[in-house]
């Protein structure tokens, strides 16, 4: 599951390098789904946040907040706007159909 250094799509989280592929067969998660929770594009249900903890040796909480801070080191926004903004449109609204056009959830 780990990589000493980075490989083949190789994915930093927590200090440590993690393959979605890996992670994607061993706990039977959609490779494009996890790319998306990585990216920020998604949040992960709790069922799935779970099996990806454990695929990485991580606890629960510790992955999440690993991936809260993954997704700020990517520009993905601040606590505020994670609780309330969708995830579709990341707050733009418009046409969103997640949303109704509100780009809030």
């Amino acid at each position: 599951m780990f990589v000493g250094r980075p490989s083949r799509q190789p994915i930093q989280i927590g200090g440590k390098y993690v393959n979605l592929s890996a992670i994607s067969c061993q706990q039977n998660i959609d490779h494009s789904y996890l790319s998306r929770i990585f990216s920020g594009e998604r949040i992960p249900r709790i069922t799935h946040a779970r099996k990806i903890a454990l695929a990485i040796g991580m606890g629960l909480e510790e992955f999440l907040d690993a991936l809260e801070s993954r997704w700020k080191g990517l520009g993905q926004g601040t606590d505020d706007e994670y609780t309330d903004t969708c995830w579709k449109c990341r707050g733009k609204g418009g046409a969103c159909i997640a949303c109704g056009g509100t780009g809030k959830v």
